[in-house]
């Protein structure tokens, strides 16, 4: 049995413990509301600068960008991996504003862009000029059934979609 004392001293403990929850539910979501304002716009500058990169590497727009008009095949072999290396580093730290899948995509992305272009080169007289290089790589993106950045980008898409949803 309760004393008439023990009543009001329940009261007060429970109204405690209530305004305790209230107090941590709202400086919760003041504290989320503020990470959101200031994380968003990092997720999607980052999101931005890694669709760059793989437009950037995307082996149409590479070929065109990185003119190899005066170099044989091995030199512009090196100068479009050197390009699609470069590219990659100085995009390394967007890694952590953007899902894993993504990142895994599009690290898959240059691999594959990387490795399309050795594949290329492998069957061709290394001094032969460049011209022959991006005819037979493109020839390789052609047959492909499906463009790795193509595949990046869409993912990417819809991160930014479920972002700002």
């Amino acid at each position: 049995m309760t004393t008439s004392n023990e009543i009001p001293l329940l009261i007060l403990f429970l109204l405690s413990i209530a305004a305790t929850a209230a107090l941590t539910y709202f400086i919760t979501k003041k504290l989320n509301a503020g990470k959101n304002t200031i994380v968003l716009p990092l997720k999607l500058q980052a999101n931005e600068r890694l669709i760059l990169f793989l437009e950037r590497i995307s082996l149409s727009n590479l070929l065109i960008r990185e003119n190899g008009a005066d170099l044989n095949v091995l030199a512009y072999q090196q100068q479009l991996l050197n390009t699609i290396r470069q590219e990659y580093n100085h995009n390394l730290s967007q890694q952590i504003y953007v899902s894993q899948v993504a990142w895994a995509a599009i690290t898959r992305a240059m691999t594959q862009t990387a490795g399309s272009i050795n594949q290329a080169a492998a069957g061709l007289d290394l001094n032969a000029p460049a011209i022959e290089l991006s005819k037979r790589s493109l020839e390789t993106l052609i047959s492909a059934n499906a463009n790795p950045t193509d595949i990046a980008l869409q993912i990417l898409r819809d991160d930014v979609e479920r972002l700002i949803g």
